[in-house]
């Protein structure tokens, strides 16, 4: 059964998706509860799996990851079987980030991070050498100019 999450969860979730290192005591004085309730509801957020895990967001550009690109390709066949291959020959790229399922022209969208575009070409390179890969397209991404904040609700 969901567990449903009402204005308090949802106030708890916001804090947390601002900085999720903050003391329960701070999110307790920021939210106007008691810590037990913070702790609580956190402790019964995660174990719903509304709270999958909690993650450090790290500055790439002073890790010298200045490239972020997308590279988005058409496959000619979408099968589990096909897809799950296509996903293991991913893994062993390190600087890949993420791959989604699309709709539109191109069926799948994968996340680069890398330090420089020579880089990311070798990367775009071989993805579009996997089987199954009909067309490759991919942007490079220039500033950010709204950052990911989590989402609202």
């Amino acid at each position: 059964m969901k567990r449903k999450i009402d204005h308090i969860d949802k106030s708890i979730l916001r804090v947390l998706q601002e900085s999720a290192d903050r003391p329960y005591k701070q999110m307790s004085s920021i939210l106007h509860s008691p810590t037990s309730t913070i702790s609580e509801r956190i402790k019964k957020l995660k174990q719903s799996g509304i709270i999958i895990s909690t993650v450090v967001k790290l500055d790439r550009k002073k890790l010298q990851q200045d490239i972020l690109g997308h590279v988005y390709l058409r496959l000619t066949i979408t099968s589990k079987e096909v897809i799950e291959k296509f996903r293991q020959k991913l893994l062993l790229i390190r600087e890949v980030s993420s791959c989604t399922s699309i709709t539109g022209s191109y069926n799948i969208k994968i996340k680069v991070i890398t330090n420089d575009t020579s880089r990311f070409h070798e990367i775009e390179r071989e993805i579009a050498s996997f089987p199954h890969v009909e067309r490759v397209l991919n942007y490079i991404e220039l500033d950010e100019i709204i950052p990911y904040s989590g989402f609202h609700f």
